[in-house]
């Protein structure tokens, strides 16, 4: 992290602190990526022994990442400032929600901004930056919730476990049982500390940052359906919840529940008619065509399949050719004959049907 503006010479509130710490962050020329490890040292300091540090991802992370006045902190130089490497011990002067000031350095003590900061428990507590002889740390936290906010934050991953170890993903691929950590992340913490009840754009955030964790997934998808979320699926598309939706449908593809859940909620998003050319454009189409034909015994993918599709294709030419082409009318046929006494699957293959054949496209299929 840097400034292009030099601070004032004197104290700041701790509004305006927190004002300086959302400028570095919103900064487009200041681009930055936190990326810290551990080395071990028990295989010889190989690159097997590099273990993710945990980043403060719950509230429980978060409140051993606290800086407070009087606190002893490490400083790391970035790497790419002057070698050999620098690195400091100091004090934190003051410490607001996003910042915290260390005590300033000398004139000609040059510290290149952008190395991490470790508190007394070797804790990783945020990303030092220095303006002039002023020193300051951008906490940790802040850092995290920003890439949450803007969907960045999947880009790291973290090992995010179930509590229950009867669960398949507290084993190996061999079936070994992996030993349980007091540092391990649990999905209940991690959903409880990001979601804001009520708000659909937390769901999308969650969705984003997390997606290869299978639990938060399908609770952020049944989530997408409930009633206080439906007055808010206007803005899913425009909020980019698309696509982590049509992402599950392809990473998760042999996940049954993630399909159902995914799947679902594309029905409940594409019912609102400024989400269907995004989801057009995002090729729904020949995703949810090939959902059908994965899991032709599901009845949630089956009834919302063809529910999305018939919404994708009203008014929509190149829908109705896409369903056409890839052979998707004899897929809705299937799904239909399947569930007949199901009303809501016969009104939606019958509508898809109609807006096919309107002007013969589909009268040969």
């Amino acid at each position: 992290l840097g400034s292009r503006e030099y601070l004032r010479p004197r104290a700041l509130s701790a509004e305006e602190e927190d004002a300086l710490t959302a400028g570095l962050l919103r900064d487009e020329y200041l681009p930055y990526c936190v990326v810290a490890c551990d080395l071990t040292g028990k295989a010889g300091g190989g690159v097997h022994d590099v273990v993710p540090l945990y980043l403060p991802v719950t509230k429980a992370l978060q409140e051993k990442s606290i800086l407070r006045v009087g606190d002893t902190v490490l400083a790391l130089q970035h790497p790419d400032g002057e070698k050999p490497r620098k690195l400091h011990v100091n004090t934190v002067l003051t410490s607001s929600k996003n910042a915290a000031e260390l005590k300033a350095l000398f004139c000609h003590d040059y510290f290149a901004s952008g190395g991490a900061v470790f508190n007394e428990s070797a804790t990783f507590v945020g990303i030092y930056h220095q303006t002039r002889t002023r020193c300051f740390v951008v906490k940790t936290h802040a850092i995290i919730a920003h890439l949450f906010e803007n969907n960045i934050l999947g880009r790291v991953r973290f090992p995010i476990l179930d509590k229950d170890p009867r669960l398949q993903d507290r084993f190996t691929l061999e079936g070994e049982r992996i030993p349980v950590e007091k540092a391990e992340l649990y999905f209940p913490e991690v959903w409880e500390t990001w979601l804001v009840s009520d708000n659909l754009a937390s769901l999308i955030h969650l969705a984003h940052a997390f997606p290869y964790s299978v639990e938060i997934l399908v609770r952020a998808f049944q989530a997408f359906t409930d009633h206080a979320h439906v007055t808010q699926l206007k803005r899913v598309a425009a909020e980019n919840g698309l696509w982590p939706l049509l992402q599950a449908l392809d990473t998760h593809s042999g996940i049954c529940r993630v399909v159902e859940a995914a799947v679902s909620a594309l029905g409940s998003i594409s019912a609102e008619v400024c989400n269907r050319q995004p989801l057009a454009d995002a090729e729904a189409v020949p995703t949810i065509l090939g959902s059908l034909r994965d899991y032709p015994d599901s009845v949630a993918v089956s009834e919302w399949g063809v529910f999305t599709l018939a919404n994708l294709c009203e008014g929509n030419e190149a829908c109705k050719k896409s369903v056409v082409v890839l052979g998707g009318v004899a897929v809705v046929m299937s799904a239909a004959l399947r569930l007949p006494h199901s009303a809501f699957m016969q009104a939606g293959a019958i509508a898809l049907l109609a807006h096919v054949c309107c002007n013969n496209l589909g009268y040969q299929a």
